[in-house]
C-alpha cells in the first residue's frame, strides 16, 4: 500500500504527514514525521497523548507506536534580538495515530461536519 502524503500540513513546519498501514493492527494509521526540539526537555507528542488517554479525555486520537528515529539530529540557529544567534537541537520523530482525517467530500451533510467540528474542540 502506498502512502500520500498531505503537502499543506496542517501539522506544522518540516512535518510531514502520511496515512500508513501499520502492520502490526493491518489498519491504516496516521504517520506524523516531524522534527522535534529536544532543547530543554519539551514535552513530545506522545507522552500528551498518554496523558490524555489516562485521563479518558473523549475525542483525542490514540498513538498505539512513537519512536525517535536512530542518528537523526539537527540543530538550526535561531537569530535573536540584538545580533545574538543560538542554536537549537532538534531530533527526528515519528507519531502513529490510529484516527485521522478525512476529506471534507466524504461527510454526509453539513450536520455530521459540525458534529465532528464539535467534538473536535471538545478533545
Amino acid at each position: 500500500m502506498s502512502s500520500t502524503y498531505m503537502d499543506t500540513s496542517p501539522t506544522g513546519w518540516s512535518t510531514g504527514a502520511f496515512k500508513a498501514y501499520y502492520k502490526e493492527t493491518g489498519n491504516v494509521v496516521f504517520l506524523k514525521d516531524t522534527w522535534r526540539i529536544i532543547d530543554d526537555d519539551p514535552i513530545p507528542d506522545h507522552e500528551t497523548y498518554i496523558k490524555l488517554a489516562k485521563e479518558k479525555v473523549k475525542f483525542v486520537a490514540t498513538s498505539p507506536a512513537y519512536h525517535d528515529i536512530q542518528d537523526r539530529e539537527t540543530r538550526t540557529l535561531d537569530f535573536k534580538s540584538e545580533g545574538r544567534r543560538e542554536f537549537h537541537r532538534f531530533q527526528l520523530y515519528r507519531l502513529v495515530l490510529d484516527q485521522y482525517a478525512r476529506s471534507i467530500q466524504q461527510f454526509e451533510n453539513v450536520r455530521e461536519l459540525i458534529q465532528v467540528w464539535r467534538d473536535t474542540l471538545q478533545g
